[in-house]
């Protein structure tokens, strides 16, 4: 195994622009961390896997020797600046090219799709992982929304955002067609007609939705006491969980 010792190395590099945006959109790879995940990937899609990067005090306990795949070790300083998570266990380089596709706006929708704007990582995978769970069939990645496969999004989609359809959408002032948003003045969600298809849209953190949609139905979430608003991958579980119950 060979050991990358200098933070001018041309992979090191490389492999440090995937914990950026931009560094996915360019290489179209992804830093996989965690264990059970890892080893779920490389069982299901080794195809895609690239390298297995272990710290240099890891590199004679290899514990997924019985895969064939390109092994290297990094002085430990330069893995920790890999490792963003702190899980001091071995990463996965992984290509995910062709899995978010340009979204088609002309294609019919599907039973279900998620129109999503949200920038903060770890609030997308957990949407993510709940729209696998209530069986969402597409999630469109507004312009406004962090990158799926950062690697704080897929810790919290716990391996989700690897699974589910994704595409790559407008952004969310471009929408112009039939919507439902969550919305504190909208109908309660219990006496809400779910259209067929449907095509759900979130609000950003903090921003909320735009008012100038056209065709836009809102709904509301009824809550008790002080409460008037929810982290939104936990109110979309809440709509997701609604919308499964009524099929």
């Amino acid at each position: 195994m060979k050991l990358i010792s200098s933070s001018d190395n041309a992979r090191f590099k490389q492999w440090k622009s995937l914990l950026t945006s931009k560094g996915l959109k360019k290489e179209q790879l992804c830093i996989v961390s965690g264990k059970k995940l890892i080893l779920e990937i490389l069982e299901q899609n080794l195809k895609r896997c690239q390298t297995l990067l272990f710290s240099k005090n890891q590199m004679l306990n290899d514990s997924f020797e019985q895969f064939d795949l390109e092994r290297m070790g990094l002085d430990t300083p330069l893995f920790k600046e890999l490792d963003e998570l702190g899980t001091h266990q071995p990463l996965l380089i992984f290509d995910f090219s062709n899995l978010i596709l340009p979204w088609n706006s002309s294609e019919p929708s599907e039973e279900l799709e998620v129109f999503c704007p949200l920038g903060d990582p770890a609030n997308l995978g957990a949407l993510l992982r709940s729209c696998e769970a209530f069986g969402v069939k597409k999630v469109i990645l507004l312009k406004e929304s962090a990158h799926p496969f950062l690697p704080k999004s897929l810790r919290a989609s716990s391996g989700s955002a690897l699974r589910i359809p994704l595409c790559w959408g407008p952004a969310i002032s471009e929408l112009n067609f039939p919507l439902i948003g969550l919305d504190m003045e909208g109908t309660p969600l219990d006496q809400c007609p779910w259209p067929h298809p449907t095509r759900l849209l979130l609000g950003e953190e903090g921003l909320g939705l735009p008012r100038h949609l056209p065709s836009m139905t809102t709904v509301r979430i009824p809550m008790q006491g002080s409460v008037e608003s929810l982290n939104a991958a936990t109110a979309a579980s809440i709509i997701l969980y609604e919308w499964q119950r009524r099929r």
